[in-house]
């Protein structure tokens, strides 16, 4: 058997196409074990989730030394779960939204909470802010939408003095006086160094339990399985530290009630 002229020809490409079957085949056996595949998860300005997932990375790196860690893909927290849905990310926290079936696993409660100038801690009622300047999150939150829907219930109008996306901006200007901030609960810094006070909507808290989501098992890369239960495992064992501790220890000087938030 000779090879023909055209055959020759195209001897080049076919080797070409050979090598990249390999390294396909390669590509295919490390994602299907677990030494490649993606994990994007959404980028996050929260410092007590950013610490949560922080821990949960180093637990994974130390479980699979070698492993692809996750990356982070910058997306707002009201638009999060549209994200979910398009695969434009396989892991996420949140409150579980309705209409969208996400598999589930539930990590820890949150709360919408307020602080700043007049606010002494314990709870207080949304009502109660409407005449305040406040410095918010951006409408791309998940935590603003709930404060706005709560004041649009009661046909009211927010002031708001500031809008920023990074929560610690808003820390600052509660510290210094100049606004209430309200943020969710993990947006706390570890210290808040101010009394907190839980937001309550006709005696009901803004928020709810986070959870981890996903969008069923079939879509999640074996990597991506894995860090998943890292996280699950990570946060059953308490490695976040409540708010509500650190908020009694912030008030205790000031002889006024605890926070309730977490």
């Amino acid at each position: 058997m000779r090879p023909t002229p055209a055959l020759l020809a195209l001897r080049g490409p076919l080797r070409v196409v050979l090598a990249d079957a390999a390294r396909l085949a390669e590509q295919v056996d490390a994602t299907r074990t677990g030494r490649a595949g993606p994990i994007r998860i959404p980028a996050t300005t929260y410092p007590q989730v950013a610490t949560f997932i922080a821990e949960a990375i180093a637990e994974y790196a130390a479980r699979y030394p070698g492993a692809p860690l996750p990356t982070r893909v910058p997306i707002g927290t009201a638009t999060v779960y549209d994200a979910l849905a398009r695969g434009e990310i396989d892991i996420t926290a949140g409150v579980p939204p309705a209409g969208y079936g996400f598999a589930s696993a539930p990590l820890y409660e949150v709360r919408v909470v307020a602080l700043g100038p007049g606010i002494s801690g314990g709870t207080i009622d949304v009502r109660e802010l409407a005449d305040r300047p406040l410095a918010v999150l951006s409408a791309d939150y998940q935590s603003r939408r709930e404060l706005d829907a709560a004041l649009r219930a009661e046909h009211l109008v927010p002031l708001i003095a500031y809008e920023d996306v990074h929560p610690e901006a808003l820390i600052v200007l509660a510290r210094r006086g100049v606004a209430v901030a309200v943020v969710v609960s993990d947006a706390l810094p570890l210290d808040p160094g101010m009394p907190i006070a839980e937001l309550r909507h006709h005696g009901k808290p803004l928020g709810g339990r986070l959870s981890l989501l996903w969008r069923d098992e079939t879509t999640l890369s074996t990597s991506a399985r894995r860090f998943r239960d890292v996280i699950l495992e990570t946060a059953a064992t308490g490695a976040r530290v409540p708010v509500k501790r650190r908020a009694h220890a912030a008030s205790r000087p000031r002889r006024r009630q605890a926070s309730r938030a977490r």
